[in-house]
């Protein structure tokens, strides 16, 4: 029970904190050529993960976050468990 009020707590804190960018066209194209060069090195990062990467890029922002594939996207810190 105690982790899920503390996960409730984290989802709130970004929320209340957090803001929503759209996916610009350069953003999408950049996150494209990012996924083709990420996936030679590992076939399981996802698109996703590229656009999340670029976004940050655009923005000057970091990611946070426990996926070990931002080693190989760049702009991020990678949380351990």
């Amino acid at each position: 029970m105690r982790g899920t009020v503390l996960t409730c707590s984290i989802v709130n804190t970004i929320a209340e904190n957090g803001f929503v960018i759209p996916l610009e066209r350069e953003i999408a194209i950049n996150a494209g050529s990012l996924h083709a060069k990420a996936r030679k090195k590992n076939k399981n990062v996802s698109l996703a993960d590229c656009i999340i990467a670029e976004t940050a890029k655009k923005y000057n922002a970091i990611v946070l976050t426990m996926d070990h594939h931002f080693k190989i996207l760049g702009n991020a810190i990678i949380l351990e468990r």
